[in-house]
């Protein structure tokens, strides 16, 4: 009878023991849901417009700035949801390469607004250390801030101009109260990318690639045409974050 009731007391010691790796472990497994992030990169942008008419017209890609901070919080399983507030430059190089050529480089400081999903793969960094990957869609809103211009141009383009041909340089930054191009400063674009990191606990290391597509047309109505004007960008961002709970 005594040692049935010893090896009753050691079975439910075992039993208890297991119990509280069990909890423990789902409470580690658990224990984050809340992370914030910063990162900083290069984006390189153009301005996607129809200029299949003009044979000396192109448009080319600058690299610019991009930096932001975010929130992600883990919805379900491996399932995060993304948010959080970025500036990203949105520069380019427009050429006109005809008998009198000249050239303007656009600087275009914008303040964004994402809202993405991606879904962690290999492992999950809320749950454990290791090699992850994430790939992520979303939305976003931005704001555009400022508009500088640089560049030169010929004297001749000028209506009612006689002579030889003189260029002109302009470094100019862009009045937005008077908005004589009828600029659109809220817009709206779409996002699709990947994220390649490595959970060290709390803290997590990452490189990412964002594809950004801009769903607004450039121009107000009143200045619209049938062609398309949209800026378009990839953006590259190396980022540390770190868990809350």
């Amino acid at each position: 009878m005594r040692k049935f009731t010893e090896r009753r007391m050691i079975f439910l010691i075992l039993a208890l023991a297991c119990c509280s790796q069990g909890i423990q472990a789902q409470q580690t497994a658990s224990s984050y849901r809340w992370k914030v992030e910063a990162e900083a990169g290069v984006s390189c942008s153009v301005l996607d417009t129809d200029v299949s008419g003009l044979s000396t017209t192109t448009y080319k890609v600058r690299p610019g700035v991009a930096t932001g901070i975010g929130a992600e919080y883990l919805a379900v399983d491996n399932l995060a949801v993304g948010t959080g507030i970025r500036f990203v430059q949105r520069d380019y190089l427009y050429q006109n390469l005809g008998g009198d050529s000249w050239n303007t480089r656009y600087n275009n400081n914008f303040i964004s607004i994402p809202l993405n999903v991606g879904y962690y793969l290999i492992h999950n960094p809320y749950h454990e250390k290791g090699l992850w990957i994430k790939p992520q869609v979303g939305v976003y809103y931005e704001y555009f801030t400022s508009m500088h211009t640089k560049g030169i141009y010929p004297m001749n383009i000028m209506t009612g101009y006689q002579g030889d041909g003189t260029y002109i340089k302009y470094n100019t930054t862009y009045d937005f109260k008077k908005n004589e191009n009828h600029l659109r400063r809220s817009l709206f674009g779409g996002e699709a990318g990947i994220k390649v990191g490595y959970s060290f606990g709390r803290i997590d290391g990452s490189i990412g690639y964002n594809f950004q597509y801009g769903f607004s047309h450039i121009y107000e109505e009143k200045a619209r045409t049938s062609k398309t004007a949209r800026r378009n960008s990839s953006v590259i961002t190396a980022g540390i974050a770190y868990k809350l709970f």
